[in-house]
């Protein structure tokens, strides 16, 4: 992910979850989705799923 030229350092896991929500602009996308999109067929704990946005919501702010 790049703003204005300089990477913005993201895991694979936290691209996966912004690329399923882009998809879906204006909608509510589930936490259900939201594993299956960026952890499919694998059992993860929630705590992962809140550390990725954390990090999207860091590098997104950058953005701004």
């Amino acid at each position: 992910m790049l703003h204005r030229e300089v990477p913005i350092r993201v895991g694979s896991r936290a691209i996966d979850l912004l690329h399923a929500l882009v998809r879906r602009p204006g909608i509510v996308v589930s936490k259900d989705e939201l594993f299956r999109a960026a952890w499919p067929n694998v059992f993860v704990d929630e705590s992962n799923l809140k550390v990725n946005i954390a990090v999207l919501r860091r590098a997104l702010a950058q953005v701004e």
